[in-house]
C-alpha cells in the first residue's frame, strides 16, 4: 500500500515500505508489465488530509514518482502509468466527495476540468489530472470548515 507503512500486530504482518514498492514497480515494468500496473493511494482517515498533517490526495505525484525516477523509471514509463492512474485516481476521489460537500468551490473547479479531460482524448491526461488533484487538495481545508458548519464539528 503506497503510503501506507503499517505494521499490523494482531496479524504479525509489515506491509512494505514505499521504497519497496518502488523497487517491485520498476522490476515489473522492466519485465514488460506496465500496461498492468495501477498505482493508487487511499485516504480514508482525517489524519491522512493535508490540513491535519498527513500527506493529502497527492502524495503520488510529489513523493512516490520521484522516488521512481530515482530508482531508474524513465519519463515515457511514468507517463504511460501516470495517464491511466491520474485520470482513474481523481475520478475516485471526486465520487467520494459527500453531497452536502459537493457545492464546495474548489471541488466544482475539480469536476469541471476532470469533465474536460475525459471529454478532450488529445488532452495531456496527467497535467489535467494534477490539476483535479491540487483542487482536491485546497478544497481539503474548505470541506473541513464547511463539515464543521455543516455538522456541527470541531475538528
Amino acid at each position: 500500500m503506497i503510503s501506507m507503512d503499517y505494521y499490523y500486530a494482531d496479524q504479525n504482518a509489515q506491509c512494505p515500505s514505499d521504497e519497496e514498492n518502488a523497487f517491485a514497480i520498476r522490476n515489473l515494468i522492466q519485465s514488460g508489465y506496465i500496461e498492468r500496473i495501477l498505482i493508487s493511494q487511499d485516504v480514508f482517515l482525517k489524519m491522512m488530509l493535508t490540513s491535519y498533517g498527513g500527506f493529502g490526495y497527492g502524495y503520488i505525484l510529489r513523493h512516490f514518482v520521484p522516488r521512481l525516477r530515482r530508482l531508474g523509471v524513465t519519463e515515457d514509463e511514468i507517463k504511460i502509468a501516470d495517464n491511466k492512474v491520474m485520470v482513474k485516481d481523481a475520478i475516485a476521489k471526486l465520487e467520494r466527495i459527500p453531497p452536502a460537500l459537493a457545492d464546495h468551490e474548489q471541488v466544482k473547479l475539480a469536476k469541471a476540468e476532470l469533465m474536460k479531460l475525459l471529454a478532450d482524448p488529445g488532452r495531456d491526461r496527467s497535467a489535467a489530472a494534477r490539476k483535479v488533484m491540487d483542487a482536491m487538495d485546497k478544497a481539503d481545508q474548505g470541506l473541513k470548515e464547511k463539515a464543521k458548519d455543516i455538522f456541527g464539528m470541531d475538528q
